[in-house]
This record gives structure tokens, C-alpha cells and sequence, in this order.
């Protein structure tokens, strides 16, 4: 019973959200190699500086919102992949095996647009590839399902795909793990920081609109009593304020699940967001024992 109840929750969150595809021209650099092997695949063999990509290019129409997804992987784990669309730029970290990787972004006119898959350069080369290279549009029935990428963490996917290490932490400090006896599924995502330090992760850009409410889900315990820092995020280059919305969310050592409701103030009050991008953020500070995370769902409400 407890399978069939999972199994009908994950097609309600997954099954339902069928972006639809948009025809892109992909064109790699010169230093990326094809695969005849594998269509849709390419590699590279990094020398550690430089900035060869990929591009994907499309017509892209003013008003809609674009989900760009690839798959990527590194044998150097220092590397960082960056996709650049319109107004934003996003780094993944390197993975050695294939990490499916998304983002969002949205089109302020009609007019062509690429979105680019290329390096932040770092010491030391690296053998790598990326392949999947796609672009979809998303329609209003799309944003009102959850657009968090794999926020059941059941597909034991990389959680890089989605989130990026805070800046002050000079490693990914989180990582899939057995679920310690949540409701439903096996695997959750655990804040696993050295002893005295804190862990922050901030995710992709996810969409938002101005005016609209917007909603966070997750569920979340500890091995003791102590706060999860929860933000959406509206930092934008450029801005004079920062916009954000903060929770300080109390966890025990139960599992609890917790909502973060906030209204999109207009474009007129913050020109930025005309970007209608927003990122979750999650913090945990010094405290003992782990932190875990499970079924994060994003959505824009109606």
C-alpha cells in the first residue's frame, strides 16, 4: 500500500507537467566533439582555461517562460558548467556521471534568444560531456505544477542539477542519503556540513510573476531541535533594494512539512523583476547533527 500511495504521488507531481518542446539550433565549438556513436552528444577534452560551449538557439516569444534542460559530466570535480540565457547565468558543478541539469528563464519580446552551455575556467583540464541539449516553452497549466526538478530526490539524481553551494562554503555540503522514516520513499536530501561550519544552498532560477503568488513546499526534521533558514529570493544584478521573503522554520525531530506563500510585488515597486525569476535558498547553521529534506515542490498559484 505504502508503494502504491508513492507511486501515485510521484505521477502527480512528475506526470502531469509536459512542457512542450521548441525546435533549437545546437551549435557546439569548434573544440567540442560530436559522438556518431550517440547523437545529441558531444565531448571535450578541457585544458582548464578558455570558454568553449554549446549553443542552443531559438525563436522565443515575449511573454513566455522557457525551461532549458542538458545533461553534463566532468572527471574533474573542480569544473563548473555555465548555462547563460537572457539576464542570467547559473553554475553547475561538475559531476563524474551524467547530472540532468535545468533552468528557467522568461522572454521579454519576440526574438531570437540562446541559451549557452560553456566553462568557468579553474585550474587542472578535464575530460567532459554533455549531451540532451533541449529547450521547452511552458504554458499556464505548466506553472501551476511543481517546477522544482527531482525535489523527491527518489531518482537518486545528483542534487547539483539543481542547486548550487552557498558562497561561503567551499563545498557542496548536501547529498542524497536513505530516508530516515519519511512518509513515503526511501531517499532524502540531508545538509551534511563539517562540525562548526553552516551549509546554504541556493537553487536554479525558477519562475515568478509579478502581481502572482508563489508557493514553497518541502518537509523537513533534524537529529535535534534547531532552525532551517528558508528564503525566495529575488536578487537580480543591478537592483537597488533586495527582495526577498525569509522563514526561520523550526524543526524537531519529527518530520513536519512547512509552506512559504508570498505575493509578487509588481514590476512598477521593482524593475528587476521584469527577469520574473525567483531562487529558494536553505540554510542551516551550526548545530548538532543533520538536517533533511524531502518532496520540495515549487509552484506559481493562481
Amino acid at each position: 500500500m505504502k508503494r502504491f500511495v508513492y507511486g501515485m504521488l510521484t505521477l502527480a507531481m512528475t506526470g502531469a507537467f509536459a512542457a512542450s518542446p521548441v525546435t533549437a539550433k545546437i551549435s557546439p565549438d569548434k573544440e567540442w566533439k560530436s559522438d556518431a556513436a550517440a547523437p545529441g552528444s558531444w565531448s571535450i577534452d578541457y585544458p582548464g582555461k578558455g570558454w568553449p560551449g554549446i549553443n542552443a538557439t531559438f525563436p522565443a516569444k515575449a511573454g513566455a517562460f522557457y525551461r532549458v534542460t542538458f545533461e553534463a559530466r566532468a572527471d574533474e570535480p573542480k569544473q563548473r558548467f555555465v548555462l547563460k540565457v537572457p539576464d542570467h547565468h547559473f553554475e553547475f558543478e561538475a559531476t563524474k556521471d551524467f547530472t540532468p541539469c535545468a533552468f528557467y528563464f522568461y522572454a521579454n519580446a519576440d526574438a531570437e534568444q540562446t541559451a549557452r552551455v560553456y566553462f568557468n575556467p579553474n585550474p587542472g583540464p578535464a575530460k567532459a560531456q554533455i549531451r540532451n541539449f533541449k529547450v521547452e516553452s511552458l504554458s499556464e497549466g505548466d506553472l501551476a505544477e511543481n517546477l522544482f526538478p527531482n525535489g523527491d530526490f527518489e531518482a537518486d539524481i545528483d542534487p547539483r542539477g539543481a542547486f548550487g553551494r552557498g558562497w561561503q562554503n567551499p563545498e557542496f555540503y548536501a547529498e542524497i542519503v536513505p530516508s530516515p522514516n519519511f512518509l513515503y520513499g526511501t531517499k532524502s536530501l540531508a545538509l551534511l556540513p563539517p562540525q562548526g561550519e553552516k551549509a546554504t544552498l541556493y537553487s536554479i532560477y525558477l519562475p515568478a510573476i509579478p502581481k502572482r503568488k508563489i508557493e514553497l513546499k518541502f518537509w523537513a526534521k533534524a537529529d535535534s531541535p534547531q532552525v532551517l533558514n528558508s528564503w525566495l529570493d529575488f536578487q537580480q544584478h543591478g537592483q537597488t533594494k533586495h527582495l526577498y521573503d525569509h522563514r526561520q522554520n523550526k524543526l524537531t525531530t519529527e518530520w513536519q512539512e512547512f509552506t512559504q506563500t508570498y505575493e509578487v510585488p509588481s514590476i512598477e515597486e521593482h524593475p528587476t523583476l521584469r527577469t520574473h525569476t525567483v531562487r529558494l535558498l536553505f540554510q542551516r547553521l551550526n548545530a548538532p547533527g543533520n538536517i533533511y529534506i524531502d518532496n520540495i515542490e515549487y509552484r506559481i498559484l493562481n
